[in-house]
């Protein structure tokens, strides 16, 4: 695949700790998606829905692990591309809303799991392919005078002790 999206290879190197934090989350998100579609009594009424469910929450573990940091960075996420990994969030987010809003229609369930594959494939592309500008150090950004506060007055200098 072009354009940066390398997600085989983004997954074939995730660390264990990840995968660990991926198999936690499956089973949570797989309740949370449950009982937002009305409980588990209501998800077992229609066939299809224990596998929609199944993948549904292998894929938002994925996307919930992926922004767990790589050991030794020190950091405690791991962003990335700010705009790719808030696009992420939002669609998973809107995948569960989706679902809650018709959890017995087969095509909002199609659309809950685009949604979070798109998640899965914002967090999982090359954060060096991103169309997003990367951001210039604050020192180096120009500093833009705010209308609100008035300009600092600079006193005139007047000397001291003359001498005469």
């Amino acid at each position: 695949m072009d354009g940066g999206i390398r997600i085989g290879t983004g997954l074939r190197t995730w660390p264990r700790r990840r995968w660990v934090a991926a198999a936690v989350a499956f089973p949570v998100l797989a309740v949370v998606f449950a009982v937002l579609g009305g409980g588990l009594a209501t998800t077992a009424s229609a066939w299809w829905i224990w596998p929609w469910l199944i993948l549904t929450s292998a894929l938002a573990s994925v996307v919930l692990a992926s922004y767990l940091a790589r050991p030794g960075t020190g950091k405690a996420i791991e962003v990335g591309c700010s705009p790719c990994a808030a696009a992420a969030g939002v669609a998973l987010v809107a995948a569960l809303m989706t679902h809650a809003a018709a959890p017995a229609s087969p095509f909002m369930a199609v659309v809950a799991t685009g949604l979070t594959a798109f998640a899965l494939r914002q967090r999982l592309t090359d954060a060096s392919s991103c169309p997003a500008p990367a951001r210039p150090a604050a020192d180096a950004m120009p500093r833009i005078a705010d209308p609100d506060v008035p300009p600092a007055r600079e006193e005139p200098v007047t000397p001291t002790g003359s001498g005469r």
